[in-house]
């Protein structure tokens, strides 16, 4: 794949305010492919921002198109796209949906994983340690579900998924679990860190 970039000023919108504008052309090189698929990742900054915005690296070099790692500050988040419709694994995380527009992410403060987002229309499972470890697990759940845990530790689940049954990985047990909001009941296995929320 080559990439071309290209500035113009001779172009204004409201999105650019100073002109500045960027052309890309996307070649496979000599390899004819018959479709492809395009990872976009905007980024909102000011033109004196643009050369201290983060850089996206992709999750496996050979297979750019299954995600990419962004560094956060100290921390980092990545995006895994199911590129198969099945299973899909890059960067040591794996993603076991059913639909090629599964998508998940995982975010991380440099201490711990503080978001983890899986959207999986017709149900799907999350990983990372190349399969080993559960992140998130909708089992036939469809949609998306959100975990988020704040500094306190309190995990709160949001989304279009519905929660009951569905399993999320904490490193430890969590202070309480919300769901939009409204306390959730749960268990956790000790063993492997999965919370399984047993009431909305």
């Amino acid at each position: 794949m080559s990439m071309g970039l290209q500035q113009s000023n001779q172009y204004t919108e409201w999105m650019s305010p100073n002109g500045a504008y960027a052309h890309a052309v996307v070649s496979s090189g000599a390899t004819k492919v018959n479709s492809a698929r395009f990872l976009e990742l905007l980024w909102p900054t000011t033109t004196s921002g643009w050369a201290s915005r983060p850089n996206a690296t992709a999750l496996d070099a050979t297979r750019p198109h299954r995600g990419f790692s962004m560094p956060l500050g100290a921390g980092w988040e990545k995006v895994l796209i199911n590129a198969s419709g099945a299973s899909t694994a890059a960067g040591g995380l794996q993603l076991d949906g059913r639909t090629s527009t599964d998508v998940a992410v995982i975010r991380n403060d440099g201490t711990r994983s503080t978001r983890m987002v899986l959207l999986a229309p017709a149900g799907g499972r999350f990983s990372d340690q190349n399969g080993a470890r559960t992140l998130i697990d909708l089992g036939a759940n469809g949609g998306v579900l959100e975990v988020a845990f704040d500094a306190a530790w309190n995990a709160d689940l949001s989304g279009t998924a519905g929660v009951l049954g569905v399993k999320f990985y904490a490193a430890s047990a969590p202070a309480s679990v919300t769901h939009a909001g409204a306390p959730a009941s749960w268990i956790r296995d000790a063993a492997t860190g999965l919370v399984t929320v047993t009431s909305p």
